[in-house]
């Protein structure tokens, strides 16, 4: 199964990042998903530049193989601090599922289903047939069954939800701030999904090969 999957997890990711970061610094301001980042914040927009500087640095740094640890740590930081504002809100206002859905997509970069109203046979059947797809990909990746499986495949899902989905948002509205940086969230979320299927096919987490190293 591994040898027909082309092991690019690391580049779509860090490519992803890197588009991130520069529309960051195209619209000086921080991606539209990433909310909420209150409007009041002392020095607003000159954190959202930095942020989008560390994007790109740090997405260019997981390209290259040597620098490719370094730059995965600066772009956990950068994620991390988009998902603990979300956090206090899940604590202040558990019951309500935007706050959780805020958090987790940020934490496990993990984005939930916008279906389009044309695919058939209609929204709802597909919003509860990702969540449950992503629920199998979880199990999978927790248990070990078929963990390597279920990573492609939830790459493959995300990767279908920027074909059906974000790039025909951004192709309506290609002036909007949110088309583009949903459509590099949503890109880096597969690329995530991919290194982690990357990381089970030869690398510490294969239980079949501890010693093996990326």
């Amino acid at each position: 199964m591994s040898a027909t999957w082309p092991r690019v997890g690391r580049l779509v990711y860090g490519g992803a990042s890197i588009a991130l970061g520069l529309i960051g610094l195209r619209w000086g301001d921080f991606a539209a998903v990433w909310q909420p980042v209150p409007p009041t914040m002392p020095h607003r927009a000159a954190l959202a530049y930095v942020a989008a500087v560390a994007l790109v640095l740090g997405g260019a740094a997981t390209l290259h193989r040597r620098t490719a640890r370094i730059g995965a740590v600066a772009l956990g930081v950068v994620y991390l601090g988009v998902a603990l504002p979300w956090l206090r809100r899940v604590i202040h206002y558990p019951q309500l599922s935007g706050t959780w859905l805020g958090f987790l997509e940020q934490f496990a970069l993990v984005v939930a289903a916008m279906v389009p109203t044309w695919l058939p046979p209609d929204q709802r059947f597909w919003a509860a047939a990702t969540g449950a797809f992503q629920l199998l990909a979880a199990g999978a990746l927790l248990s070990g069954i078929r963990a390597q499986l279920a990573a492609r495949l939830l790459a493959v899902m995300l990767l279908g939800f920027g074909a059906l989905v974000w790039a025909s948002m951004l192709a309506a509205d290609p002036g909007a701030h949110m088309r583009w940086a949903g459509n590099a969230v949503n890109l880096a979320i597969a690329g995530a999904a991919w290194v982690v299927a990357d990381a089970l096919d030869s690398g510490p987490l294969n239980p079949a090969r501890p010693w093996a190293r990326t």
